[in-house]
Protein backbone atom coordinates (compact mmCIF):
# COMPACT_ATOMS: atom_id res chain seq x y z
CA UNK A 1 0.00 0.00 0.00
CA UNK A 2 2.75 2.34 0.78
CA UNK A 3 4.72 1.66 -2.75
CA UNK A 4 1.34 2.79 -4.08
CA UNK A 5 0.87 5.69 -2.76
CA UNK A 6 3.97 7.02 -3.08
CA UNK A 7 3.42 5.88 -6.60
CA UNK A 8 0.19 8.09 -6.49
CA UNK A 9 2.14 10.58 -5.03
CA UNK A 10 4.59 11.09 -7.71
CA UNK A 11 2.00 11.12 -10.17
CA UNK A 12 0.05 13.83 -8.88
CA UNK A 13 2.93 16.00 -8.55
CA UNK A 14 3.45 15.35 -12.15
CA UNK A 15 0.52 16.49 -13.14
CA UNK A 16 0.87 19.75 -11.01
CA UNK A 17 3.99 20.20 -12.23
CA UNK A 18 3.21 20.05 -15.64
CA UNK A 19 0.14 22.59 -15.31
CA UNK A 20 2.60 25.23 -13.43
CA UNK A 21 5.13 24.80 -16.13
CA UNK A 22 2.06 25.39 -18.88
CA UNK A 23 0.97 28.21 -17.55
CA UNK A 24 4.30 29.62 -16.34
CA UNK A 25 4.79 29.26 -20.00
CA UNK A 26 1.56 30.83 -20.94
CA UNK A 27 1.78 33.93 -19.13
CA UNK A 28 5.62 34.52 -19.42
CA UNK A 29 4.37 37.27 -22.43
CA UNK A 30 2.15 38.51 -20.34
CA UNK A 31 3.52 40.02 -16.92
CA UNK A 32 1.38 41.72 -14.68
CA UNK A 33 -1.87 39.86 -15.99
CA UNK A 34 -4.02 37.65 -12.87
CA UNK A 35 -6.29 35.69 -15.23
CA UNK A 36 -7.14 32.79 -12.75
CA UNK A 37 -6.22 31.59 -9.18
CA UNK A 38 -3.01 30.07 -10.13
CA UNK A 39 -1.72 33.14 -11.70
CA UNK A 40 -2.42 34.81 -8.80
CA UNK A 41 0.01 32.12 -7.10
CA UNK A 42 2.75 32.20 -9.25
CA UNK A 43 2.84 36.05 -9.55
CA UNK A 44 3.95 35.38 -5.75
CA UNK A 45 5.84 33.16 -5.53
CA UNK A 46 9.70 33.55 -4.83
CA UNK A 47 8.80 37.12 -3.96
CA UNK A 48 10.35 37.67 -0.59
CA UNK A 49 7.92 38.31 2.46
CA UNK A 50 10.32 40.67 3.99
CA UNK A 51 12.43 43.29 1.45
CA UNK A 52 15.40 43.18 4.15
CA UNK A 53 14.97 39.15 4.10
CA UNK A 54 15.46 38.02 0.79
CA UNK A 55 15.26 33.87 2.38
CA UNK A 56 12.15 34.30 3.40
CA UNK A 57 9.30 33.71 0.64
CA UNK A 58 5.86 34.30 0.80
CA UNK A 59 4.81 31.10 -1.39
CA UNK A 60 7.04 28.21 -3.25
CA UNK A 61 5.91 25.63 -6.13
CA UNK A 62 5.37 22.78 -3.08
CA UNK A 63 2.75 25.53 -1.47
CA UNK A 64 1.13 25.95 -4.91
CA UNK A 65 0.96 22.44 -5.45
CA UNK A 66 -0.84 21.94 -1.99
CA UNK A 67 -3.14 24.58 -2.02
CA UNK A 68 -4.16 22.83 -5.55
CA UNK A 69 -4.59 19.89 -4.07
CA UNK A 70 -6.72 21.34 -1.26
CA UNK A 71 -8.77 22.99 -3.32
CA UNK A 72 -9.50 19.70 -5.33
CA UNK A 73 -10.44 17.73 -2.20
CA UNK A 74 -12.51 20.60 -0.80
CA UNK A 75 -14.52 20.95 -3.27
CA UNK A 76 -15.08 17.60 -4.14
CA UNK A 77 -15.74 16.48 -0.23
CA UNK A 78 -18.66 19.59 -0.11
CA UNK A 79 -20.04 17.59 -3.20
CA UNK A 80 -19.94 14.30 -1.75
CA UNK A 81 -21.05 15.50 1.79
CA UNK A 82 -24.09 17.25 0.23
CA UNK A 83 -24.78 14.25 -1.68
CA UNK A 84 -24.85 11.70 1.15
CA UNK A 85 -26.74 14.17 3.34
CA UNK A 86 -29.50 15.12 0.76
CA UNK A 87 -29.60 10.59 0.41
CA UNK A 88 -29.93 10.58 4.86
CA UNK A 89 -32.64 12.85 4.79
CA UNK A 90 -34.59 11.15 2.08
CA UNK A 91 -34.30 8.14 4.23
CA UNK A 92 -35.38 9.29 7.05
CA UNK A 93 -38.53 11.08 5.40
CA UNK A 94 -39.92 7.89 3.29
CA UNK A 95 -43.15 10.00 2.12
CA UNK A 96 -40.38 12.57 0.15
CA UNK A 97 -38.51 9.60 -0.96
CA UNK A 98 -42.00 7.49 -2.38
CA UNK A 99 -43.36 11.03 -4.41
CA UNK A 100 -39.02 11.43 -5.49
CA UNK A 101 -39.58 7.62 -7.20
CA UNK A 102 -42.84 8.26 -8.43
CA UNK A 103 -42.08 11.61 -10.37
CA UNK A 104 -39.10 10.36 -11.60
CA UNK A 105 -40.49 6.72 -12.83
CA UNK A 106 -43.19 9.06 -14.12
CA UNK A 107 -41.22 11.55 -16.17
CA UNK A 108 -38.26 9.48 -16.99
CA UNK A 109 -39.20 6.13 -16.59
CA UNK A 110 -37.46 2.84 -15.83
CA UNK A 111 -35.50 2.57 -18.96
CA UNK A 112 -33.28 5.40 -18.97
CA UNK A 113 -30.75 7.56 -16.86
CA UNK A 114 -32.46 11.26 -15.85
CA UNK A 115 -30.70 13.54 -18.28
CA UNK A 116 -30.69 17.49 -17.47
CA UNK A 117 -33.12 17.98 -20.26
CA UNK A 118 -35.62 15.97 -17.92
CA UNK A 119 -35.22 18.72 -15.44
CA UNK A 120 -37.78 21.04 -15.93
CA UNK A 121 -40.12 18.21 -15.74
CA UNK A 122 -39.35 17.20 -12.31
CA UNK A 123 -40.51 19.95 -10.23
CA UNK A 124 -40.73 18.09 -6.90
CA UNK A 125 -36.78 16.36 -7.16
CA UNK A 126 -35.80 19.77 -7.79
CA UNK A 127 -37.46 21.57 -4.79
CA UNK A 128 -36.06 18.34 -2.74
CA UNK A 129 -32.51 19.35 -3.79
CA UNK A 130 -32.74 23.43 -3.36
CA UNK A 131 -34.00 22.34 0.38
CA UNK A 132 -31.01 19.85 0.80
CA UNK A 133 -28.49 22.29 -0.35
CA UNK A 134 -30.28 24.58 1.85
CA UNK A 135 -30.49 22.25 4.69
CA UNK A 136 -26.46 21.20 4.11
CA UNK A 137 -25.65 25.23 3.68
CA UNK A 138 -27.40 26.56 6.61
CA UNK A 139 -26.43 23.25 9.56
CA UNK A 140 -23.00 21.79 8.32
CA UNK A 141 -20.86 24.83 6.73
Amino acid sequence: MTRRMKKVSRDLDLVLENIIEEIEQISSGQQNRHSDFIHVLLSLMNQPMNPHDEHVYIINRTDIKAIIINMISGAYDTSSTAIELTFSELLRHPRVMKHVQEELEGVVGMKRMVEETDMKNLTYLDMVAKESLDYTLLHHY
